[in-house]
C-alpha cells in the first residue's frame, strides 16, 4: 500500500496524483510544534485517503531522564495521536528517541520504558504505533525495543536513514526481520537526510526492494520532498519494477 505526504494548500494536486497512482495519505504537516490551522484538519477529514499520521518527532524523548523533557514530549505524542483519531488515521509513526552512541544500562532502560509507554499510548487511543529509525547508527536499539514490546508495536524502516547509518541495508532487514511492517522510502547523498527522488542518490533502493519482498503488502510512504519528486520516484519504481510495481 503506497502512501504520500500531501500539503493541504495544494490539496487538489495531491488528490489527483493519489487517485492516479492509487496512493493513500500519511499526514506529516500536523506534526510540527505550531498548531495546524483548522482548514488543514477539515481538508484531511474530507479527503477520504488518510491512513497514517507521522507523529511529532523533532527534539522529543518521552522517556527522557529529564522530567521536563519527558513531560513535554508526552504532550506532543498525545497530541499527534489525537490528531490521528480526528482525521481518521489508523496508524501513527514515531521516531526512535534512543541516543545512538549509548548501550548497556542506558539501552536496556530506554527500550523497556519506551516499549511500555508506546504500548500504553496505542491502547489509550486505539491506534497502531510504528517506530522509525531516525539517527540510529545500527538496528540494535530498535531490535531491542521490538523484543520488549512483544509484537504490540512494529518497526518502520526508513531506507534513507538506514543509508546514512553505519550498518548496510541488509543488516537492517536481517536484524529487524518480521518486525518491519512499514517502510519510508527516500534517497540521499549518503551524508545527510536529503529526501530526494528515488534513484538520484546513493541509497541502494533496488536492494531494499529485493529485501522487502517477503514482507507482504505493508504501508510504504514516499518521503521525497514534494509532488514533483513523488511523481518522479513513482515513475522510477515502475520503470525498475520496484516495491511490487
Amino acid at each position: 500500500m503506497f502512501q504520500i505526504q500531501p500539503e493541504y494548500v495544494k490539496g487538489g494536486e495531491y488528490l489527483a496524483l493519489a487517485e492516479k497512482i492509487g496512493a493513500n495519505f500519511e499526514v506529516l504537516e500536523l506534526s510540527f510544534g505550531t498548531p495546524a490551522p483548522e482548514q488543514a484538519f477539515s481538508w484531511y477529514e474530507k479527503s477520504g485517503r488518510v491512513t497514517s499520521l507521522h507523529g511529532a518527532f523533532i527534539d522529543l524523548n518521552p522517556v527522557s531522564n529529564e522530567p521536563g523533557i519527558a513531560a513535554e514530549s508526552k504532550k506532543r505524542f498525545e497530541y499527534s495521536c489525537a490528531c490521528a483519531k480526528r482525521i481518521g488515521a489508523k496508524n501513527v509513526v514515531f521516531h526512535s528517541s534512543c541516543f545512538p552512541n549509548l548501550r548497556g544500562k542506558y539501552l536496556d532502560g530506554w527500550a523497556q520504558k519506551f516499549a511500555e509507554y508506546l504500548v500504553s499510548l496505542s491502547e489509550k487511543f486505539g491506534l497502531f504505533i510504528f517506530v522509525e529509525n531516525s539517527f540510529d547508527l545500527d538496528p540494535g536499539p530498535l531490535k531491542e525495543l521490538m523484543r520488549r514490546a512483544g509484537g504490540k508495536i512494529a518497526a518502520c524502516l526508513d531506507i534513507g536513514h538506514a543509508g546514512i547509518s553505519r550498518a548496510p541495508i541488509d543488516e537492517w532487514f536481517d536484524a529487524l526481520g518480521e518486525n518491519i511492517k512499514y517502510l519510508h522510502l527516500s534517497d540521499n547523498s549518503g551524508l545527510f537526510d536529503d529526501h530526494i527522488t528515488l534513484g538520484k542518490g546513493k541509497v541502494d533502493v533496488k536492494r531494499a526492494s529485493e529485501l522487502c519482498k517477503h514482507l507482504g503488502d505493508i504501508p510504504m510512504t514516499l518521503e521525497v520532498g514534494g509532488i514533483d519528486n513523488i511523481r518522479a520516484s513513482f515513475e522510477y519504481m515502475k520503470e525498475n519494477s520496484l516495491f511490487g510495481l
